[in-house]
């Protein structure tokens, strides 16, 4: 009969040192949310940061191209007005009697 008080004895103790451990679990568990929360919170920002610049990146390339267009444009029409430039020097030339063309 000793024998079975002795080892219910330390029960106490065992179970004790249980919720010891489930304890300290728990804790160890609430502190690995926060850090996953402060993380998550990060990583959430860094994405809003990386859409914000592409958004930029997509309306600065939308603009590039429009003014290449208009460059493209406006080099067109300074090629015409020389030939049209060109033309009349050449007439005039030919009508003034020897007066050379600005080319």
């Amino acid at each position: 009969m000793f024998q079975v008080k002795n080892r219910f004895a330390s029960l106490p103790l065992a179970a004790a040192v249980v919720l010891g451990v489930l304890s300290l679990s728990l804790s160890a568990r609430a502190d690995e949310k926060d850090a996953i929360s402060a993380v998550n919170s990060r990583v959430t920002a860094v994405d809003a940061q990386a859409n914000d610049a592409k958004a930029s990146a997509a309306v600065a390339n939308t603009t590039a191209q429009s003014a290449q267009t208009a460059a493209l444009q406006a080099n067109q029409r300074l090629d015409q007005l020389s030939r049209t430039v060109d033309s009349l020097e050449q007439r005039l030339a030919s009508s003034s009697g020897g007066k050379q063309p600005r080319n």
